[in-house]
């Protein structure tokens, strides 16, 4: 039986949580055969409700789960001077192990469905504990004290979320998940604040050689290596695909698709420079009176939130001021997304830079015909099954034409044949396999 512990947390802009994709990975790592595995929560807007306690003095569990599954705030929450005081004691803490709650059952069962996690995915029920630690004393803690230490004595692999400056113990193997490198290969689409954040990290994590990286695709996984080294231990395992939508449903509704004169074109994504949103939006407000797009058979409808360096862009799409052809959902559910999805005839991504790109084949899923810039990472991961544009006006003004041209008859096949290719690389049966190789690679 190999025991496995897995980091949950994933935190960006600030923010924290539990992701699609994160949630798909610990049902896949509860399913596979002869594992055990049990969870790790450390998200800032969860740890930051309470305050440090030393080891003498731990949280009760029941407290302790109290103040995460509350939404109220407290003197370390609301007061800036003082959470920073609490992160500087535990950036310099001397401790050997980092120190780690265990939930009751009870409590578990709680937090398994705050954390929008199907219990039915997860049997039997795993163990959960929580990290007791900020997440700003996991930068600045200094370099002389070397990595805070995790106490993995009965782990067989520690799987790592992000890269909190973490080591564990020598008979454990480490996997790191590394979406991407982006504040880094692409700085200039993040704030100053996030790449040092994100530098410093990734700087400490390198020094350990033990390390196990998994990337999305082999494309990042080049860039990585050509970075810092072929020294390093890289996987590749994708993104799971469709995990949070029911792929029997998805396929009725690709053939319930409509093919009358509205054409309807969606974007999901943050709202933010790298995703080249406002490139999208000029192209069709250009193309609005062309013969093959006009104001009447078309629909633009961008579905996001905010991202890295918002900039003037997301408040002229909350005030509509792009016509009644483009409209903006700001913040909607994965339940809504489907919806969208669903009734969608076209996927476009003019993203500049990517680690995966997940978007366009959720969109495949459903049946959508993608429309995406042509960079490495949408090659590898969609191979022949999309139209491509370079990053400009003119591109992806052919792009969109060509796919208008499509003849209704060759539609149908068109969807059938991308959600085949989506399930049979990206579905769940194909990322467990990847994962169940990686893990019996490890036990040898």
């Amino acid at each position: 039986m190999l025991n496995v512990l897995y980091d949950l947390t994933y935190a960006a802009r600030g923010n924290s949580g539990i992701p699609k994709d994160t949630r798909s990975v610990a049902k896949i790592l509860n399913r596979i055969p002869n594992t055990r595995t049990g969870y790790v929560i450390s998200p800032i807007s969860f740890i930051s409700r309470y305050a440090f306690t030393p080891r003498s003095r731990p949280v009760s569990t029941s407290k302790l789960l109290s103040n995460i599954l509350q939404n109220k705030s407290s003197l370390f929450f609301s007061n800036l001077p003082s959470k920073f005081v609490r992160s500087s004691l535990q950036s310099i803490s001397l401790l050997p192990f980092l120190s780690v709650t265990k939930l009751k059952p009870a409590q578990v069962k709680i937090l398994i469905k705050q954390l929008q996690i199907n219990s039915s995915d997860l049997k039997p029920i795993p163990y959960f504990w929580v990290l007791n630690i900020s997440y700003l004393a996991r930068f600045i803690r200094p370099k002389f004290l070397g990595l805070f230490r995790l106490n993995t004595r009965n782990t067989d692999v520690f799987i790592q979320q992000q890269i909190d400056p973490i080591r564990v113990n020598r008979n454990t193997k480490h996997i790191v998940r590394l979406h991407d490198i982006l504040p880094i290969t692409h700085p200039f689409f993040f704030t100053t604040k996030a790449q040092l954040a994100f530098r410093q990290g990734l700087v400490k994590m390198l020094g350990n050689k033990r390390i196990i990286w998994v990337m999305d695709t082999v494309a990042s996984k080049n860039e990585f290596i050509e970075l810092f080294g072929d020294q390093l231990k890289v996987e590749v395992i994708p993104c799971e695909v469709g995990s949070v939508w029911d792929s029997d449903k998805a396929l009725k509704d690709i053939t319930k698709k409509s093919f009358g004169k509205k054409s309807i074109f969606l974007v999901v994504g943050t709202i933010e420079p790298r995703k080249n949103i406002e490139l999208i939006i000029n192209t069709f407000l250009s193309l609005q009176n062309k013969d093959f797009l006009n104001s009447k058979n078309w629909q633009l409808i961008i579905a996001g939130s905010a991202g890295w360096i918002k900039g003037e862009l997301l408040s002229q799409l909350r005030l509509s001021k792009f016509g009644p052809n483009i409209n903006f959902i700001e913040g909607a559910s994965d339940t809504f997304i489907g919806e969208l999805y669903s009734r969608a005839d076209f996927i476009i991504s003019a993203s500049e830079a990517e680690g995966f790109g997940l978007t366009p084949l959720e969109g495949m899923f459903f049946g959508c015909i993608p429309i995406v810039s042509n960079i490495p990472q949408h090659r590898e991961i969609m191979s022949t099954n999309t139209i491509y544009f370079d990053i400009y006006e003119k591109s992806l003004t052919i792009a969109i034409e060509k796919a208008m041209k499509i003849p209704s008859k060759e539609l149908l096949a068109l969807r059938l044949k991308g959600h085949k290719f989506v399930l049979a690389n990206y579905g769940e049966e194909a990322i467990t396999q990847k994962w169940a190789s990686l893990l019996k690679k490890l036990e040898k």
